[in-house]
């Protein structure tokens, strides 16, 4: 299965956005997971997901093939 990832502010120094194969049926639980095992930099920072420009937070929630997943630093909004 094939998603995009995308990242922003000082997470596209340690991930550039990309496109990854991961196995299926995988978790939100399991990409972090996977992205942190494989880019262990990721651990230093806080982030959240959006998954197809939705924020989420459920770690079990399944991704299908083609979903967009953005990893977003802490933002304020004003």
């Amino acid at each position: 299965m094939k998603i995009k990832i995308l990242t922003f502010g000082p997470l596209n120094i340690h991930l550039a956005s990309q496109q990854l194969s991961i196995p299926e049926p995988c978790t939100l639980n399991e990409l972090n997971q996977m992205l942190q095992h494989t880019f262990p930099s990721l651990q230093r920072y806080p982030y959240i997901f959006a998954i197809n420009k939705q924020v989420v937070d459920n770690w079990e929630l399944l991704l299908k093939d083609g979903d967009e997943i953005a990893i977003l630093p802490p933002f304020s909004g004003g």
